[in-house]
């Protein structure tokens, strides 16, 4: 199954503890969360896209101020380059300097699963991602359902009366104040930190998405989505059976599930 490489992201590293987290509390409580939400049964994925959208409008608003404030702290440290030129060097040392995070190489190999002992190769990210998928494919276990036990009587189940369960807005700020902001973010992009600052604030919309989410049985598809992470075990990089895939989901699914 043949994979498409997704286009490359830029990442920003966000200085929480600079960061005007007041102002957007604020915002968030003012933005009236809750009305992006619908009391019917309508499609879930609705709710979650017209949250997503505040999200992004209030991101795109972030990145802004960032850049603009990047800009003018470059123009400054670039004018003072004779009155304090030891300033201006450490800003060129961490932006030149290199390090080996521990990723694939950009050659590697597969040996597959035949009798003809064949060895796949790659050596482009797209060729790389698509081997890497095989290979996490293969070793894949899928999950069987039990068989049900011979004196099982779906009409005496379906008469059992199961009280709705519900969650408490009390019950989903703990899990938001308690999150670990050194996990990794998934594919919405939002951190822990951002998560868990702003916890009172987003944590009645979430309930009640959390809540129709229990009621109509249905999770958010984007929810559903990871980032598959290769990480590698031991022995040569160059060989992929010695990387084993770790999945990103984004950390609200995580509160949820």
């Amino acid at each position: 199954m043949a994979v498409t490489a997704p286009p490359k992201l830029s990442r920003y590293v966000y200085d929480f503890p600079k960061g005007d987290i007041s102002g957007l509390r604020n915002n968030l409580a003012n933005d009236c969360l809750l009305s992006c939400i619908s009391d019917g049964h309508e499609d879930v994925n609705l709710d979650c896209n017209s949250l997503k959208k505040n999200y992004r409008d209030i991101r795109a608003l972030t990145k802004r101020l960032i850049k603009e404030s990047r800009s003018s702290y470059f123009d400054k440290v670039g004018a003072e380059i004779f009155t304090n030129p030891k300033r201006f060097w450490s800003l060129i040392k961490a932006f030149t300097k290199s390090s080996n995070c521990g990723n694939v190489p950009n050659s590697v190999s597969l040996h597959a699963d035949s009798s003809d002992n064949i060895t796949l190769t790659a050596n482009n990210p797209q060729d790389i991602a698509n081997l890497l998928n095989t290979y996490f494919h293969s070793v894949q276990i899928p999950f069987l359902f039990p068989n049900p036990p011979e004196n099982y009587n779906p009409s005496v189940v379906s008469q059992i009366d199961i009280p709705p369960l519900e969650i408490t807005i009390t019950e989903v700020e703990h899990q938001l104040k308690t999150l670990n902001v050194n996990k990794a973010k998934g594919p919405d992009g939002i951190p822990g930190r951002l998560l868990k600052e702003c916890a009172e604030e987003i944590s009645p919309s979430l309930t009640k998405l959390f809540n129709k989410s229990l009621c109509t049985g249905m999770v958010p598809t984007e929810w559903k989505l990871a980032n598959i992470i290769p990480l590698f075990k031991n022995s040569t990089k160059g060989h992929l059976e010695n990387y084993r895939p770790v999945s990103l989901l984004s950390l609200v699914s995580k509160i949820l599930l």
